[in-house]
């Protein structure tokens, strides 16, 4: 449902007219964007921390056997993997 939203919220979002690269921006817009880089790139960070971390907790699950998961297993596995379609 969540995802529902956002998703509606950027869609929805109005289209900017002005597009400006980083050299015509004054010193203080290039460091709010600058700021605003690195804000989006701590948290891209810690998200694929918190990746690493749940994948090196669950090796068994990650490798490729002919197992039969659990719900839960499977339910680790799908979250895992769609947590990483945030990066493409």
């Amino acid at each position: 449902m969540s995802a529902l939203l956002l998703a509606l919220s950027v869609l929805s979002a109005s289209p900017t007219t002005e597009t400006k690269d980083v050299y015509s921006l004054s010193n203080e817009a290039f460091a709010e964007t600058a700021k605003h880089d690195l804000e989006t790139l701590k948290q891209f960070v810690a998200g694929m921390r918190g990746v690493l971390k749940k994948v090196e907790g669950n090796k068994t699950l990650f490798t490729k056997g002919e197992t039969i998961y659990s719900p839960e297993q499977k339910q680790t596995l799908l979250s895992t993997w769609g947590s990483l379609f945030a990066y493409f």
